[in-house]
């Protein structure tokens, strides 16, 4: 698991000229695989309790997505 989220950071970042140049989808994509290597690095329950979580959902009655964080 944690190769995949390595994996994950460089292919977001590559080729941007900073992370503002990111989409918000790829900013949220980068947030959780930076998390979850955290995550798995401290190991435990810890490393979970420091994980943040978000998502993409659309609100009732709207094409618009909305980031929700926990």
């Amino acid at each position: 698991m944690i190769r995949k989220s390595q994996a994950e950071v460089p292919a977001l970042i590559e080729g941007k000229p900073s992370l503002d140049a990111l989409p918000i989808d790829e900013k949220v994509r980068l947030e959780n695989a930076l998390e979850s290597i955290t995550a798995q690095v401290k190991g435990g329950r810890l490393g979970r309790e420091d994980q943040n979580v978000c998502w993409r959902e659309r609100k009732t009655g709207s094409q618009t997505k909305v980031t929700l964080w926990h």
